[in-house]
Parts: C-alpha cells; structure tokens; sequence
C-alpha cells in the first residue's frame, strides 16, 4: 500500500484521497503490529523496523512530529534487540 501511495500515485490534486486512503490504511495496518508481544528478540527487531517504516508514513503524510517519535521509537527497539 505504501509504495503504491509513493510510487504509482502521483502528488496531484485528483490522486490525494487516494494516496492519503493508501496511507492511512497502511498506518492502521502497522499499529496494529505494534500490539504483538515482544518477548524474543527477532519480534523485537521486527517492531523496531515496523515503527521505522510507520515513521516513513507519518513522513509522507506531513506529520512530521509523529515521524520522529516513531523513528526514535524503532531506533531504540532495534539496538535492544541487537543488545541482547
């Protein structure tokens, strides 16, 4: 869904609710993920990624705050992940 949004519809006027349609479908998609438990280190790793990539979303729907905190979240996960 997000590379569809990225790459086959173009920023213009007529494809915007599309896209945004595209995003915030996969945003809910990846939440939901979020809910997994994290009791082994590979869910762990793969949480971290997962919130890397809704990083990138929120990036792509000019929600630039919850970016960040969703980069800074997937950045911790991974290096717990590596640490153990």
């Amino acid at each position: 869904m997000v590379q569809v949004a990225q790459t086959r519809l173009p920023d213009t006027p007529e494809m915007s609710p599309v896209r945004l349609a595209l995003l915030e479908k996969a945003l809910h998609f990846y939440q939901d993920v979020l809910d997994e438990p994290d009791d082994h280190p590979a869910v762990r790793e793969r949480k971290g990624l997962t919130y890397l990539r809704l990083a990138q979303i929120h990036d792509l729907l000019r929600q630039h705050t919850d970016s960040l905190s969703q980069y800074m979240d997937g950045e911790r996960d991974r290096r717990a992940a590596i640490a153990i």
